[in-house]
């Protein structure tokens, strides 16, 4: 897969971290000098960036989508699963929910997905 991002090349290091079998050892940033993250179990991406969007100016809003991971068309694994054909996804939609769970901007969407590995989520968007 290739690399675009500061997030998806941190993201590989711990996945070769993992695949190393080393416990009790973290990548992060260079500002995150604090404890390891909290993002516990196997992982589930979705293979977008997205950015929070407040409502009305209020505590409350939704993850826009701004791009997608495709990946390379031979790699089902690859690519993100967002970007397949007929999900119905588009740039510029709203995540609002997670498995009937309304996102916040205090939970990031990688801390809701954990756990899930390569299981089914249930997303709920407006396009």
């Amino acid at each position: 897969p290739r690399i675009r991002c500061r997030a998806e090349f941190l993201e590989l290091c711990a996945e070769l971290v993992a695949e190393l079998g080393i416990s009790h050892c973290y990548i992060s940033r260079p500002e995150d000098d604090e404890e390891p993250p909290a993002v516990t179990g196997e992982h589930c991406l979705l293979g977008v960036d997205v950015s929070w969007q407040a409502i009305n100016g209020g505590a409350s809003g939704a993850y826009r989508v701004n791009s997608f991971v495709k990946g390379d068309v031979w790699d089902p694994i690859g690519g993100g699963p967002l970007a397949r054909a007929g999900v119905g996804l588009a740039e510029g939609a709203y995540i609002i929910a997670l498995n009937r769970i309304r996102v916040s901007q205090d939970v990031l969407l990688e801390k809701m997905l954990s756990g899930f590995g390569s299981n089914e989520v249930l997303l709920t968007f407006v396009p």
